[in-house]
């Protein structure tokens, strides 16, 4: 029944037969199940919460939506075609098993404890949406970026080999990816948007922290106020940007004004009319 709610719950409940959501319904689980059998939805909501693992299938299609919550392993397969996948609880890779996802949208919202993460092969639009990357290396097609969802997400000592789009509008008030304890950048993230009335789109790196690697940061659209769109120490300590590391852009700000910066890379003003802007206290250009 659309717009209605069907709710299975118990301790150690399990599925053998088949579970159907359909034409705008929902599921909601909770406690703790196995299922071994069937779940499928079509135009609908299920939200898979409890302590659960899945030894069977779970297939939704048709603009479903499909959340993973709570305490979860996938030891077969779950399907998703044009619908929308959120990867919620904490887990790892081996947690994950096999998970195909053509079309739609791909979200983490909880935390992945990484090893590898190859998203290649997937054709779903993948996106962070409040959710961690812990460790390990993620790897993506160049020029199909990773798009931030929601404000609250992190990279956590993470080598990232996707491209990733961070722009103005992820959530209420300033659009910030936090990173914490470094990060290997092998891609390009560009960083764009901020809004008349003082709000902008911030990398924020959390202590004090490396940025290495041979990637590339391009900033842009920060207007007439360049620290609107920003790569910058936050909180305490020292950036240091890595020496084969490349800013390039303009309308954008490196640093913050009350804390060091050191750039051991390249750091290139290259749009017309346009201008970047390095700050800190204390600042140092070992690069170029």
């Amino acid at each position: 029944v659309s717009g209605r709610t069907i709710t299975i719950v118990g301790t150690g409940w399990e599925n053998q037969g088949t579970i159907q959501v359909e034409s705008g319904a929902r599921l909601t689980t909770s406690g703790s199940w196995t299922n071994n059998s069937s779940v499928t939805g079509t135009s609908a909501t299920l939200t898979l919460g409890g302590t659960w693992t899945n030894s069977g299938t779970i297939d939704v299609t048709t603009s479903s939506s499909l959340a993973l919550d709570g305490t979860w392993s996938n030891l077969a397969t779950i399907s998703s075609t044009n619908s929308t996948v959120d990867l919620g609880g904490t887990f790892d890779n081996a947690m994950l098993g096999t998970i195909n996802i053509a079309g739609g949208q791909a979200n983490l919202t909880g935390t992945l404890n990484n090893s590898v993460l190859d998203i290649t092969t997937s054709t779903a639009s993948w996106g962070l949406k409040g959710g961690k990357i812990v460790g390990g290396t993620v790897i993506g097609t160049p020029g199909t970026p990773i798009t931030l969802r929601a404000n609250g997400s992190s990279l956590d000592g993470v080598t990232l080999d996707a491209d990733l789009s961070i722009s103005y509008g992820a959530g209420g008030g300033n659009t910030t990816l936090t990173v914490l304890n470094g990060l290997t950048l092998e891609s390009t993230v560009t960083l764009s948007g901020y809004s008349a009335v003082g709000y902008g789109t911030f990398l924020d790196f959390s202590g004090t922290q490396q940025l290495d690697g041979s990637g590339t940061i391009v900033i842009s659209d920060g207007g007439s106020a360049p620290g609107l769109t920003a790569i910058r120490p936050a909180g305490s300590g020292t950036l240091t940007i890595g020496p084969n590391i490349l800013i390039r852009g303009g309308y954008g700000q490196v640093g913050l004004s009350t804390l060091p910066t050191i750039n051991l890379g390249t750091i290139r003003s290259d749009v017309s009319g346009r201008t970047i802007t390095i700050v800190g206290t204390g600042w140092e250009n070992q690069g170029t």
